[in-house]
């Protein structure tokens, strides 16, 4: 009795059709040519230099110019 409740709803009927936003149909032409700001970038590890903590940042460049600056993934 409860799973029939539950499949009427209509969230749960859009995903199991598949239309739950995750797939082609949720991008535009504008989103489907957009790349990541850092896309053709240099990677250079570095370190912040706000406290004495010393947490690792992965400092993206291109062209002599700052693009991004993200924590490192592999920093502890």
């Amino acid at each position: 009795m409860l799973t029939d409740l539950i499949s009427r709803w209509p969230l749960i009927q859009q995903i199991r059709t598949g239309a739950d936003g995750t797939g082609p149909e949720c991008f535009s032409e504008r989103t489907k040519n957009l790349r990541p700001r850092h896309d053709g970038a240099t990677a250079t590890p570095s370190i912040c230099p706000y406290c004495g903590v010393g947490c690792g940042q992965v400092v993206y460049h291109k062209n002599g110019k700052l693009i991004s600056i993200e924590g490192d993934p592999k920093s502890p």
